[in-house]
Order: C-alpha cells, then sequence, then structure tokens
C-alpha cells in the first residue's frame, strides 16, 4: 500500500514538472507555447535625415540602407540632399528627430524654431574623440559612424525618449 502511494506521488510530481520534458517535447504540452522575446515597442516618429552631399555622412549613407531600416523598425523616414529641400521639410514640420552631420547639425539647429523644434542627432562620421566631446556637450545624443544598424537605431530610440522625458 505505502509502495503504491509512493509511485502515485512520484507520478503526479514528474507530471507536473514540465521544464524537465525533452527537447521539442515542451511544445506538445497543454498550456506551455512559445516564448519569444519582442524587440521594445518603438513609437511612431517622423525622422527627417538631412544628408548633405559634401558631408560624410552622406558618403556613409551610401552603403548603409537606412531608410529601410528605418520604416522595418515602424519609423518614417524621409531622406533630404540639399540645402533648398531641407528648408522645405523644415517649413513642413512636424519631426521628431533630425538626424545630420554635425557640422550640418549646429548650422541647422540654429535654424529651428523652439517651439516645435525636433531632437537633433548629429553624426560624427570617422571623428576624433575630441569632436565627440564637444558634439555631446552641445547635443543631447551623438552617433559615431561608422557603426552597425542596431546601434544606430539604440541612438535613434535614445535621443526619441530623452526628447519624450523633456516635453513631458
Amino acid at each position: 500500500m505505502t509502495r503504491r502511494a509512493i509511485i502515485a506521488l512520484a507520478l503526479v510530481a514528474f507530471a507536473g514538472a514540465g521544464d524537465l520534458l525533452a527537447c521539442g517535447d515542451k511544445f506538445f504540452a497543454i498550456s506551455r507555447g512559445t516564448r519569444f522575446q519582442h524587440p521594445s515597442a518603438r513609437q511612431s516618429a517622423r525622422i527627417l535625415i538631412y544628408a548633405n552631399t559634401a558631408s560624410g555622412f552622406s558618403k556613409a549613407l551610401a552603403n548603409v540602407p537606412l531608410d529601410a531600416t528605418l520604416q522595418k523598425a515602424g519609423y518614417e523616414p524621409t531622406t533630404v540632399t540639399s540645402e533648398g529641400d531641407l528648408t522645405k521639410a523644415l517649413a513642413l514640420g512636424g519631426w521628431d528627430l533630425l538626424i545630420a552631420d554635425v557640422a550640418d547639425a549646429r548650422a541647422v539647429s540654429s535654424r529651428l524654431r523652439p517651439e516645435a523644434s525636433p531632437v537633433v542627432l548629429p553624426v560624427i562620421y570617422n571623428g576624433t574623440k575630441a569632436a565627440a566631446k564637444q558634439a555631446k556637450a552641445e547635443f543631447k545624443c551623438v552617433l559615431a559612424m561608422p557603426t552597425k544598424r542596431q546601434v544606430f537605431l539604440d541612438a535613434i530610440d535614445e535621443a526619441l525618449a530623452l526628447n519624450s522625458k523633456t516635453t513631458n
């Protein structure tokens, strides 16, 4: 009698231990499903990219499918390459983030209206540590290129998060 009780108790204990199942067996167990890690939910943001053809940033963008990467992440990117197109885009307004070469970012940030200005994310292409330190003193976030796509997206997320904290 005691032996049967011990065996029954052991069977109940092993039946409840779903994590002890072999490789694919856990998918067949009742009430178990897959647990995928979802990326952090990104807010929909309008991003203006100013890739002045004379800047190093423009050359760096030639090798990176930035628009496709940003669209895949849920952003709405618009790229302009000339001063005239930049002026038109800034006049339209509604931008959450402006990405530009560090030299262009300084010039463009002085033209922005303070009440509806986007966060400016300057890009330093093959810059020195001193240039990066100076840019970090001027702007909230700075991105050094060349870099990986995920680092680029992380910098954009950080800049947008800083913007939402300062507007709230």
